[in-house]
């Protein structure tokens, strides 16, 4: 009930429909052997520089980033999408 009114005041207001922040986050098919692919990943690797977070010099070493994994050409389990034990 709540959660309805506020998304109706808040269509009404802003002037738009249907659910709040729709469309905002993507999810597009990226092809395996493609150059979006690496654009993609580029992109994903760069968040924490963009943010802010560290100097591109450090990014190998930070600590939720993927882009050591990839350096060292090897895939951990958890990227295949297998289960880790």
């Amino acid at each position: 009930m709540v959660q309805g009114t506020w998304v109706s005041r808040y269509n009404r207001f802003r002037g738009y429909t249907g659910r709040p922040f729709q469309g905002r986050f993507k999810s597009p098919h990226v092809q395996p052997a493609s150059s979006a692919l690496a654009q993609v990943a580029h992109y994903i690797h760069l968040n924490p520089v963009r943010a802010r977070i560290l100097p591109a010099e450090q990014l190998t070493r930070f600590r939720w980033s993927s882009l050591h994994h990839f350096l060292q050409q090897r895939r951990p389990r958890f990227f295949c999408g297998r289960k880790p034990f």
